[in-house]
């Protein structure tokens, strides 16, 4: 459907229009390079922000993690990364 020239109330059949569906909306349409743009934009910031803080927060746990299984260690009990025989 993209590459031809219909419309659902419309009789006659659909006339095949190739890509320049693609090259109105790439080209001409400003309005829809503004919302590609914003969509990209958007998308960047979100993904960068995710990873800082998922890096972050798993540093922070793995850390806390660490601290418990020492902590656990000096005090003598068995810390649950330690196999049972």
């Amino acid at each position: 459907m993209s590459v031809h020239s219909w419309y659902a109330s419309s009789l006659p059949s659909p006339e095949f229009v190739g890509l320049a569906n693609f090259r109105r909306a790439f080209v001409d349409d400003e309005r829809f390079r503004n919302a590609l743009w914003l969509t990209l934009y958007f998308t960047g910031l979100a993904t960068a922000l995710q990873l800082v803080l998922g890096v972050a927060l798993a540093l922070l746990l793995d850390r806390q993690s660490a601290r418990a299984a020492l902590a656990s260690k000096s005090i003598g009990g068995d810390s649950p990364a330690t196999p049972r025989a």
